[in-house]
């Protein structure tokens, strides 16, 4: 059994030998730029699929990709102790966030416009879960903000509620630019890094997967045979759903 990490670079060019293949202009994705996904058989390349522990249970493992996602993203800003954290969206990503940063002992507040989803949240380890804008206000200032709700909005509202010096981490994308005040920005002196994907994050992942520490069961909300495909995506939207699973065989 294997994990596929299903964003394949070319491996060669400039950005590349860099370090950033996740950056890679001619990487492909599969499911986007090729077929793969959805599917009982799928051809990928062998650099890209990674072994799965045999004591780790298929339900777990598949959660190795967007946790590879989220280690990328901590790893920009990696949180110090006595750090206040805001994690601005509260989807599977921003969940994965918040539950890593919290293992590490760190204070982290979520926010979202989906009550459900911040009470799994502070199941999951925050401190508190909110969904008013207002009452966020009054939480900050933040040392770190993951902005992982791809909200056009949002970076605007990081960099208010940043503490100065602060970071932002945007993982996010947003279908629509929004403007941000920069003069904000400078006179905070704030770092603001960008994070997609994911390099080499895989093998880590698995290695804690297979600790057991990191809940992945309360992140399933729903599981589907191949058959009932339509019906799983008809539910997409619904902002109860968290991470929905398709169950290719068996």
């Amino acid at each position: 059994r294997v994990v596929i990490q299903p964003n394949f670079s070319c491996r060669t060019c400039d950005v590349c030998r860099s370090g950033m293949e996740n950056a890679c202009p001619e990487k492909i994705r599969l499911g986007v730029d090729t077929n793969g996904v959805f599917a009982q058989y799928t051809v990928v390349p062998a650099h890209y699929v990674w072994p799965v522990p045999d004591d780790l249970e298929n339900e777990v493992a598949i959660f190795a990709e967007p946790i590879a996602v989220a280690f990328h993203a901590i790893g920009k800003c990696p949180p110090e102790k006595g750090q206040r954290i805001l994690v601005f969206g509260a989807g599977v990503f921003g969940l994965i966030v918040t539950q890593l940063a919290a293992l590490k002992g760190n204070d982290v507040v979520a926010f979202d416009l989906v009550r459900k989803r911040l009470d799994l949240a502070e199941a999951l380890g925050a401190r508190a879960g909110i969904q008013d804008l207002d009452v966020l206000s009054d939480q900050g200032p933040f040392d770190i903000i993951f902005e992982t709700s791809g909200a056009p909005i949002a970076l605007s509202h990081a960099v208010e509620l940043a503490a100065p010096g602060g970071s932002i981490v945007l993982g996010g994308l947003p279908a629509d630019p929004y403007p941000v005040l920069s003069t904000r920005i400078v006179r905070k002196e704030l770092r603001i890094y960008g994070s997609i994907i994911y390099t080499n994050e895989f093998p880590a992942v698995l290695g804690m997967l297979k600790t057991g520490d990191f809940k992945t069961k309360p992140l399933i909300s729903g599981i589907y045979p191949l058959e009932e495909i339509s019906e799983a995506l008809e539910r997409f939207q619904k902002p109860e759903r968290i991470k929905t699973i398709i169950r290719i065989k068996g």
